[in-house]
């Protein structure tokens, strides 16, 4: 299957129009929570209008958007799928954690897969090229390790054990993303910062 397929307007609708109908029988399923599933469907509509807001980007850019709302629609809906069979006692509960928190490692590990190769104008950057460059792949590899140990944990560990390792793996993860963008951006005013090594 080509990865283009699902970088396009059609696969984002369908996606969607998944999530919306998810929720709409998680709602039906369990009416006490109609408010969280009425919130999700509108997120799935949110999603559709932003690609449509952004029709007139470069294609690579619309396409990088299109995949991302794509895998965000892919998350949420396995999510709900099983959210929906948890309720209906088709999947134990472990089951579920566990998918959501695996999901949650995956979708961080290809974030950081991803971060490293995402295009941004140098003149945007507003500090060292070179530097910019090197923060990048540096929080590319930890987001995208993170994930992965993350993933690991909710797969392997025991509940109780997952739950504050994989907080904990997170909070690595995000400490030293904080790291590296101050680092980014540490005496950027400075001149010397803005020359080539």
């Amino acid at each position: 299957m080509p990865a283009s397929l699902f970088a396009s307007q059609g696969s984002v609708i369908s996606m969607a129009l998944l999530v919306i109908m998810l929720s709409a029988l998680n709602g039906w399923a369990t009416p006490d929570k109609w408010l969280a599933w009425t919130g999700v469907a509108f997120l799935a509509l949110a999603a559709v209008m932003a690609m449509v807001a952004c029709r007139n980007l470069e294609p690579a850019t619309r396409r990088n958007l299109y995949r991302s709302l794509f895998a965000a629609g892919f998350s949420i809906g396995i999510a709900l799928a099983f959210s929906l069979g948890e309720t209906f006692n088709w999947i134990p509960e472990a089951a579920s954690k566990r998918t959501a928190g695996v999901l949650i490692g995956l979708v961080l590990a290809a974030t950081g897969n991803f971060l490293p190769k995402a295009v941004i104008p140098v003149s945007a950057r507003r500090c060292h090229p070179a530097r910019a460059v090197r923060a990048e792949r540096f929080v590319g590899l930890v987001l995208m390790m993170a994930g992965i140990v993350f993933a690991a944990i909710w797969l392997f560990a025991p509940l109780e054990v997952a739950k504050v390792g994989s907080s904990f793996a997170g909070l690595v993860a995000f400490g030293t993303a904080l790291a590296a963008w101050m680092w980014l951006h540490a005496g950027t005013s400075r001149a010397a910062d803005f020359r080539e090594d």
